[in-house]
């Protein structure tokens, strides 16, 4: 049985990680990404940007590591 609040959290917490990666890989060394392409008025050396970014993504890691905690919890009920 895994926790959902651990998942999540762990999840979420890898998803800075993603995000200052980005940023480092796009904004630093400036790499080409999708995201500067598809919106144009996108920068990687905009603070606002990383930050906004950054907790878009630690929303994201807490959602969908809570869901996937639940999924896995259930399949494991279900076909033991």
């Amino acid at each position: 049985m895994l926790k959902a609040n651990k998942v999540a959290w762990a999840l979420g917490l890898f998803s800075i990680f993603v995000a200052f990666t980005g940023w480092v890989w796009h904004g630093l060394l400036g790499q080409p990404s999708m995201m500067t392409q598809l919106y144009p008025w996108f920068s990687w050396s905009n603070p606002l940007h990383l930050v906004g970014m950054a907790v878009l993504f630690f929303i994201w890691g807490l959602i969908y590591g809570a869901a996937f905690a639940w999924i896995y919890n259930w399949a494991e009920k279900k076909f033991k």
